[in-house]
């Protein structure tokens, strides 16, 4: 997704980044977390191994907090069998 992209500093990840609204421009937060999100080392592993991550989206309260990995896996299923998810690789920006 040309000129979009993921900010994870610390191990934490920030911000989701949209291009900008003119040519020229800086870059504009998407999505930006609360309170920046921990990812596992793991993640972080892969993520600066491809430089890259896949970003999946749904309107809100259509998948909600899973507790289990399984229970992610059907409501990512169901949302996406509804037509209501999008996903798309970043590059990813920062450490």
């Amino acid at each position: 997704m040309a000129g979009w992209s993921v900010l994870v500093a610390m191990g934490q990840l920030h911000a989701i980044f949209q291009p900008p609204a003119s040519p020229g421009g800086q870059p504009v937060a998407w999505w930006q977390a609360h309170q920046p999100l921990a990812v596992t080392e793991g993640w972080r592993t892969a993520a600066a191994k491809s430089h890259t991550v896949v970003v999946y989206a749904a309107p809100a309260g259509s998948i909600g907090p899973q507790p289990r990995e399984d229970l992610m896996r059907e409501a990512l299923e169901k949302a996406a069998a509804t037509g209501v998810l999008v996903a798309g690789a970043m590059p990813l920006t920062g450490t």
